[in-house]
């Protein structure tokens, strides 16, 4: 499961419309890609950059674009059953004069949707397409 994470289109959540120009190092890890998102019906080119990461155990992105900042976090845990718990989160912030506007819309298409981003993530990295 935690190879999945350094696969580009792994990150198409959570208002990522598209992730492109991936930065891989030599060991195969992602550090980091350009990723579209749309706000009030535009698109806006964004940047994620590694904020934190613990082999096997928790991968996070600090997230902008000229709208919004945030974090983009995954933590996974071994469940006593042998199965991995997986949590999800996203938290942003305004910093743009149109998400100022609209961030309510915004901060509420995020939350709406990101339960079921979260396991379409599941369900990807549990089933990872070679």
């Amino acid at each position: 499961m935690w190879a999945a994470l350094d696969l580009p289109e792994t990150w198409n959540i959570a208002g990522v419309e598209r992730v492109r120009e991936p930065v891989i190092d030599e060991q195969g890890r992602l550090c980091g890609f350009t990723f579209d998102s749309v706000v009030g019906g535009v698109a806006y080119e964004g940047r994620a950059t590694p904020h934190t990461r613990v082999e096997g155990e928790a991968m996070s992105w600090d997230i902008a674009n000229s709208q919004v900042t945030g974090l983009l976090h995954i933590e996974l845990e071994d469940a006593d059953d042998g199965a991995t718990n997986m949590n999800v989160g996203v938290d942003i912030q305004s910093v743009g004069f149109l998400s100022a506007v609209f961030f309510g819309a915004i901060a509420k298409a995020v939350r709406d949707g990101l339960p079921r981003a979260a396991a379409d993530l599941a369900s990807d990295l549990a089933n990872p397409v070679s």
